[in-house]
Order: structure tokens, then sequence, then C-alpha cells
């Protein structure tokens, strides 16, 4: 009997995820007003930069350990958690259209990186960003921010 209570003790936690390395990650984080976003594109005349601002929420991922808000049309990006970095799985994109024009950005890599208070958060992305429809943009895409929580 004992036995039979430790298995479906083990089989729940196991079915929960990754437990509490995850669950470090779970909030709703706030840019910090540091850091950046740089596009760096073809032609130049679409190149950017500026600091992210606003919240955006990480979750327990349904799939994955993690897991962003879905930002309707994107899908949420989902991460694998080890200790305090979680990192974005390959190949994934986000592809909308308007007004006849398409974008699509795709992650070539993507993690987040928990302070060891829990209270702050280093994002480090690199991408690319097209877009088509009347003319054709290719664009590099570098952001280093952090955010916080209270």
């Amino acid at each position: 009997m004992r036995y039979l209570a430790i298995l479906l003790l083990v089989v729940s936690l196991v079915a929960c995820g990754g437990g509490d390395a995850d669950n470090a990650f779970v909030a709703s984080w706030t840019y910090d007003g540091t850091g950046m976003q740089v596009m760096d594109c073809t032609p130049d005349d679409f190149n950017d930069t500026f600091v992210p601002t606003g919240s955006w929420q990480l979750l327990v991922g349904d799939d994955a350990d993690l897991e962003t808000e879905a930002d309707v049309p994107c899908p949420a990006i989902a991460f694998d958690v080890s200790d305090r970095v979680a990192t974005a799985r390959p190949g994934q994109s986000c592809t909308d259209s308007e007004a006849g024009i398409t974008r699509t950005t795709t992650y070539t890599s993507y993690t987040l990186t928990l302070d060891a208070d829990g209270k702050k958060l280093t994002e480090a992305v690199q991408g690319t960003f097209t877009a088509m429809g009347g003319v054709q943009v290719n664009c590099t895409l570098v952001r280093n921010t952090t955010s916080t929580r209270p």
C-alpha cells in the first residue's frame, strides 16, 4: 500500500511539470527601462532601436515547462527550464498579415535568466524579422533587457 502511495505521488509530480524552478518564473514582469531592442534591416530605412516598455506574462506551459502569454495572432513561446535559465524551444516563429503585408518574426535564440532572489529577469533574444508586400524588408533582431516583478 505504501509503495502505491509513493508511486502515485511521483506520477502526480511528473504530471505537474518541472516543479519549483518553472514556478519561479511564473509572474507578471515589467520592463525596467534598461536594455534595448535593435532591428538592423535591409533596406536601412526600416532600422529601428528602442527600449521595450510595458508588462508581459510568463505562465506554466501546456506542453512545455514555461510559456509566454499568447499575443494574438502569435502563439505563446514555449521554454524549457533548467535551474534559473529558461531556453526557448528551437524553430518558433510568428506570422501575421494586415493590409497586404505579411510579417514574420523567427527566434533563433531566446533565453530568460532569473536572478538569485527571483525578482529580476534578464532576457536575451536573437532572431530575424521579414515583411513582404509592396516592399520586402529583412532584419536581424537583437533584444537584451531586464524586467522586474513585485
